[in-house]
């Protein structure tokens, strides 16, 4: 081959290579100098001070700067007298004035990357308006968090929008719905750029979600059913605790322990009175149990029985009342006997306290054991 067509051949390769490198050179990648916010059809693009963008179109007009623009995620032409970006006029006058195929690219670059945004759930606000559900599990009130992973706008025969949305909540996942007369912005998701709400890896994010809400939904009963075992074991470790103490305590009270519950009169002036008796003893059992006590009025004087003139109260409980167990829930609750005085001997309608005097123990043995005084007084309880 001449030579000379060679190094002509070689020369047209360098200006076919350098051409299409200098195209390529022209897109412009640089960052913001100041916040900004792009009103588009369906929503508003923020691009914050040293967001990084690519510029691959300008043109001036009468002190006015049109852009190209391609965020990531956003592609768009806008107007500003301004240059928002870390770059000089210079630079900018390399651009083609016009790029319908470089807006084409970046169209499809940006609605590739809000795609795969939506589907792996970057787009999550709190709703700024009401959605209607479309179908069960997709209402949302406003303020509520969502993350929108699909939309559809239609127009009706009325010429009315309805538009469509994709959502996953925190309760369930599917679409919702909002008309032209209180259209909704949402601020940073590229609407138009997100997948169908028919599109099939929508559906099948759908799935996903629900089935993970159905799992968190399961840990969360399995987490409270197993809280709520631990609450019982430890209220049933309580309750052990505080038996065990009560039985030590009892054990002190030996030889018994008494608890006055109340008394109430009747409309003839008659007394009842309810007394629990505990046998402290744990080598003895009860026969009998001989109570004697007073009643005083409101000034702390004894009242007189009006059927026989006596001040003396007095009952006799009958066991038997078994021994006091070595360990808590031996021998049942035979070692308590509650005692119920309901039929009345005792008259006297201006009662007002009731204090026993003595109690007398005989043991099924012939034993007997008194108590009263200091020695009574710290074994009785009044639940006056």
């Amino acid at each position: 081959m001449n030579k000379s067509i060679v190094i002509k051949l070689l020369l047209m390769v360098m200006i076919v290579f350098v051409s299409h490198t200098t195209g390529i050179a022209q897109d412009i990648e640089t960052k913001m100098t100041q916040r900004l916010t792009i009103t588009d059809v369906n929503w508003n693009k923020v691009l914050n001070d040293g967001d990084t963008v690519t510029i691959f179109s300008y043109k001036q007009k009468n002190g006015i700067h049109s852009f190209g623009v391609y965020s990531d995620d956003y592609v768009g032409e806008f107007d500003m007298k301004t240059i928002p970006f870390s770059i000089d006029q210079n630079q900018l006058k390399k651009l083609p004035k016009n790029s319908k195929k470089k807006l084409a690219y970046y169209t499809e670059k940006a609605c590739s990357k809000a795609r795969e945004k939506a589907l792996s759930g970057k787009y999550t606000l709190n709703s700024p308006d009401q959605l209607l559900s479309k179908d069960q599990g997709a209402y949302v009130s406003r303020l509520d968090p969502i993350t929108i992973i699909g939309y559809r706008a239609e127009q009706s025969l009325s010429t009315r929008y309805y538009y469509y949305y994709a959502v996953l909540t925190e309760g369930g996942a599917g679409v919702c719905y909002n008309y032209d007369m209180d259209k909704i912005v949402m601020n940073n998701v590229p609407l138009p750029f997100l997948p169908s709400i028919d599109d099939p890896q929508v559906k099948a994010a759908f799935v996903r979600h629900k089935q993970i809400l159905k799992e968190r939904y399961e840990a969360a009963a399995v987490a409270r059913q197993a809280e709520q075992r631990r609450l019982a074991e430890e209220k049933a470790a309580q309750r052990k605790a505080l038996e065990e103490q009560r039985m030590e305590n009892l054990k002190l009270m030996n030889p018994a322990y008494i608890e006055v519950k109340g008394w109430n009169m009747d409309s003839a002036g008659g007394i009842a009175v309810n007394i629990t008796f505990t046998n402290c003893d744990r080598f003895h059992s009860i026969k009998y149990v001989y109570f004697q006590g007073y009643f005083f009025n409101a000034v702390g004087d004894k009242c007189r029985n009006s059927v026989n003139g006596s001040t003396i109260w007095k009952y006799t409980g009958v066991g038997p009342i078994n021994p006091f167990p070595s360990k808590p829930g031996q021998y049942g609750k035979s070692y308590i006997i509650n005692y119920c005085f309901d039929d009345p001997l005792f008259y006297a309608k201006t009662a007002h306290s009731f204090r026993l005097s003595s109690v007398t123990i005989e043991y099924t043995n012939g034993k007997k054991k008194v108590l009263t005084g200091d020695e009574l007084d710290v074994r009785v309880d009044y639940e006056d």
